[in-house]
Parts: C-alpha cells; sequence; structure tokens
C-alpha cells in the first residue's frame, strides 16, 4: 500500500493502526512521493488498486499493463 504524500495526517494514522488490526505479512505500507509510487508500480502484483485522479491512474494502468494485472480504479472528486 503506498500512501499519499500530500495526506500526511491520513498516511500516519493507516501506518499506526493496520497492524493493529491485520496480520503485518499480509500487507506492507510505503509512505512517499512519486518516485516510490513509481519504483511499486514497476513490481508484479496480483492486482492494484487505486483511488485518486485521472492523471496518476493512466501512470497506473500503463504499469499494470506490463505485467497484465488487473485493477480497480476508483476515481473522483475531492469529497
Amino acid at each position: 500500500m503506498t500512501l499519499s504524500e500530500i495526506s500526511v495526517h491520513t498516511s500516519a494514522l493507516i501506518t499506526e493502526l493496520l497492524p493493529k488490526y491485520i496480520d503485518a505479512s499480509m500487507y506492507r505500507v510505503v509512505n512517499g512521493g512519486v518516485e516510490e509510487t513509481q519504483h511499486l508500480l514497476r513490481q508484479r502484483f496480483d492486482h492494484i488498486f487505486y483511488t485518486g485522479n485521472s492523471v496518476v491512474a493512466k501512470s497506473v494502468m500503463t504499469a499494470a499493463a506490463q505485467h497484465l494485472t488487473p485493477v480497480t480504479l476508483e476515481l473522483g472528486g475531492k469529497s
């Protein structure tokens, strides 16, 4: 899971709370920006779930297509 560098408080909360409720061997949390996200997208995944804007979604889809990775996109407004 890569968390947005823009919403630092939400990222910190998710980083703190997830290990309390989900087995840490089942996921990884990465706090970072564009460089970290691009690095992760070069890796193979079983599925990519992305929520955010359409500009980044195009990059996610392009990266997923390299490995034929299924993708779920949730694109919406700011609310």
